[in-house]
C-alpha cells in the first residue's frame, strides 16, 4: 500500500482519482494534514514521521531542498514531482500501477518525477498487418518470431 501526503501545490483532483481507483492508495490530503504553511523542510520533516511519500507539483525548489535534507542524515520515505501539465489519469494510473507491484518502502530517499517514462526509440516503419489465424500449416513458420523486431526501448528520464 502506499502511504501518499499532498502537499498544498497538489491538485486536489489527483486525490479523489486515486482514492476512486485504488483501495491500496493511503492518500493525505494537505488540508486534513494541517500542513499549510510549512517550509519545504517542514514538509519534508512532516511527511518522514509520517512514513508517507510526498507529492508535489513544486518541481523547482523541492529537488534541492530534498538533497539538503537528505543531506542533513535525515531519512524520507519518498518524494514524487509530478509535473502539472501531466494528465490526472495518467498520473492516477501509474500511482495505483505502483501501489499495487511495489512496496512503498521501495521509493525510500528517492526523488521520481512522474512521468519518469520517456520514449527512446521506436520502430522506423509501422509493421505490417497481420491475419489473426494462420492460413495454412505451410505458414507456420511465418510467425512474427521469424521477423526481426525493432525494439521498444523505455528508459527513465
Amino acid at each position: 500500500m502506499l502511504r501518499l501526503l499532498a502537499d498544498v501545490s497538489l491538485n486536489h483532483h489527483l486525490l479523489t482519482a486515486c482514492k476512486r481507483r485504488s483501495n491500496t492508495i493511503d492518500f493525505l490530503s494537505a488540508h486534513k494534514a494541517r500542513i499549510e504553511g510549512l517550509s519545504h523542510l517542514e514538509l519534508l520533516h512532516f511527511a518522514a514521521e509520517e512514513d508517507r511519500i510526498l507529492v508535489t507539483h513544486d518541481i523547482h525548489v523541492l529537488p534541492a531542498q530534498f538533497t539538503q535534507f537528505l543531506a542533513s542524515g535525515a531519512f524520507s520515505p519518498g518524494v514524487f514531482l509530478v509535473y502539472p501539465q501531466t494528465p490526472i489519469a495518467d498520473v492516477t494510473s501509474w500511482l495505483v500501477l505502483a501501489s499495487e507491484a511495489m512496496e512503498y518502502t521501495e521509493w525510500q530517499d528517492q526523488i521520481l518525477e512522474i512521468p519518469f517514462l520517456r520514449l527512446i526509440s521506436i520502430p522506423s516503419q509501422p509493421p505490417s498487418p497481420r491475419p489473426l489465424l494462420q492460413d495454412s500449416p505451410a505458414r507456420l513458420g511465418d510467425s512474427l518470431h521469424d521477423e526481426p523486431q525493432t525494439p521498444l526501448v523505455i528508459s527513465p528520464r
